[in-house]
């Protein structure tokens, strides 16, 4: 090029000047820096550059395996292995194994057999099924609801609460005060006096035996064990006592059907029954037809014993009748011949 004369060189060469700086400033990066390019002209960044280097250098990617879940199960094939506090092999929720693989207890929610009568997998103890996996009842402490007003766990009902969960007044029986409910209270504890313990008068039959008025009591009103009437039993009172007397018919009579020992009467007793006997001598060995009225002697005719015995002295008679006397009427067998 050609400029014509000195002051078109000037101009020339600031034209120059100018191309090159523009030149320049468009091919260089927002770094200042001069851009990058491969062997076809494009533009190679920082990432590609990086990439290039790292496989360059050998270098290949890193895989991490997700060991966050564990081995795979294996509860119910009979063998406890870890994280497993038994394995009994089967799937049944009603032995001492779920099949979970966790031991059965009280409150899981599944009845064990044998065991437990309920579970209903929670802790309320005020509902049909208590935590201690029993059914609830009246007198098991817990206040069932809707069901009880109450439950003190005892069988007392003088203390708020009945047998039958029912609230009811507070007896103060022993205070020596008689409240309501009570029909005596001496303020003690005893059973054998006038006033038992439950402030209610004594009475024969109430199990008690009374100090003073009273030789047994056995609660019951029967006439033929050993208490009667809350008095012991006796031969003579009046009472058969089936396992110790024979009969009992309340005299001291030995000449009717019932001896004083409270034996049968009988031939050979000894003694003259009325009405089946005319004479007794204590053994009954048949001699005169037994207890029987002997027949005269042999060469003595009825007749011949009467007139023997018309015929005694007075003193006699008189004396023989003092001995029958003091002896016994019914003694008049005579000896054996």
């Amino acid at each position: 090029m050609a400029w014509a004369g000195r002051g078109g060189q000037r101009v020339g060469l600031v034209a120059l000047l100018a191309g090159v700086v523009a030149l320049q400033a468009g091919c260089s990066n927002d770094t200042g820096q001069t851009p990058v390019t491969d062997a076809s002209g494009s533009l190679v960044t920082d990432s590609d550059s990086t990439g290039d280097a790292s496989t360059a250098a050998g270098t290949e990617p890193t895989t991490t395996e997700d060991t966050s879940t564990g081995p795979a199960s294996q509860c119910g094939n009979g063998e406890v292995d870890p994280g497993e506090t038994c394995d009994d092999g089967n799937l049944d929720n009603s032995d001492a194994c779920l099949n979970g693989c966790v031991l059965a207890v009280c409150g899981d929610g599944f009845v064990q057999s044998g065991a437990e009568e309920c579970d209903d997998g929670n802790r309320d103890n005020s509902d049909t099924c208590t935590a201690q996996c029993q059914p609830a009842r009246c007198g098991d402490g817990f206040v069932q609801l809707g069901a009880e007003a109450c439950d003190d766990g005892n069988s007392q009902d003088d203390d708020g609460c009945t047998i039958a969960c029912e609230v009811a007044p507070v007896m103060l029986c022993g205070n020596g005060k008689v409240d309501d409910g009570e029909q005596c209270d001496d303020g003690n504890t005893l059973d054998d006096d006038n006033c038992l313990s439950s402030c209610v008068p004594y009475s024969c039959g109430d199990g008690f035996t009374h100090a003073v008025f009273e030789e047994c009591d056995d609660a019951n009103l029967s006439t033929d064990d050993g208490c009667i009437e809350c008095m012991a039993a006796y031969c003579g009172d009046g009472y058969l006592w089936p396992d110790m007397e024979a009969c009992d018919d309340g005299n001291l009579d030995n000449n009717d059907d019932c001896l004083v020992d409270c034996s049968q009467a009988s031939c050979g007793d000894g003694f003259v029954h009325n009405s089946d006997e005319v004479c007794d001598d204590g053994v009954n060995d048949g001699s005169y037809g037994g207890c029987a009225r002997a027949a005269p002697r042999s060469g003595r005719t009825a007749a011949t014993a009467r007139s023997s015995r018309t015929s005694r002295p007075a003193t006699t008679a008189t004396s023989s009748r003092s001995t029958a006397a003091t002896t016994s009427a019914r003694r008049s067998c005579p000896p054996s011949a």
